[in-house]
């Protein structure tokens, strides 16, 4: 399985951020994780990376206690899809 990284701002699967086969990006706005997107190269799609960046962030964002805003469509399905993360969601309790 690959091993995801991180990089200014992203999660990411390849030798350098630079050079990335798959990411997520975000930034962080107080407690707020915005994810903008989710990117995963021809390569690679089919694998479930994309879900697993997803669930990294949702690991990432609960040991620093942010709210996760998804912009991008990819984790917006996610969510739809695991109700059960639904309570890191900006605007939920």
């Amino acid at each position: 399985m690959r091993e995801i990284k991180q990089g200014p701002s992203m999660f990411f699967i390849g030798d350098s951020y630079e050079s990335a086969q798959a990411w997520i990006d975000f930034t962080v706005e107080g407690h707020i994780l915005t994810i903008s997107h989710t990117i995963v190269k021809n390569g690679l799609q089919g694998q479930g990376i994309g879900q697993r960046l997803v669930e990294h962030i949702i690991q990432y964002s609960r040991e620093n206690e942010f709210k996760i805003s998804a912009q991008c469509p990819f984790a917006q399905a996610y969510f739809e899809k695991h109700p059960e993360y639904r309570d890191l969601l900006e605007g939920r309790t």
